[in-house]
């Protein structure tokens, strides 16, 4: 206890490790933390990924169409 301008404040300290001990999540969390772990989301990194990829692609098909243009050979 501590004591300021005459008043009594009494500070308690909480013991995490009990706390802890007491937890148990909803089941709506475990339902919702399922359901987001076992569905693909699409993030930036894979619309970049796949921008690139069709990037590549094309660039592939150009040089492919540009070296049999070279080489004298109609394509497909």
């Amino acid at each position: 206890m501590r004591e300021y301008s005459g008043k009594v404040i009494t500070v308690t300290m909480l013991n995490f490790e009990e706390e802890l001990k007491k937890f148990h999540p909803s089941m709506e969390i475990d339902q919702i933390e399922d359901a987001v772990n076992n569905h693909p989301l699409t993030d930036m990194t894979d619309i970049m990924l796949e921008m690139m990829n069709r990037e590549k692609e094309a660039v592939d098909n150009a040089t492919v169409a540009v070296a049999a243009e070279i080489m004298g050979q109609p394509l497909g």
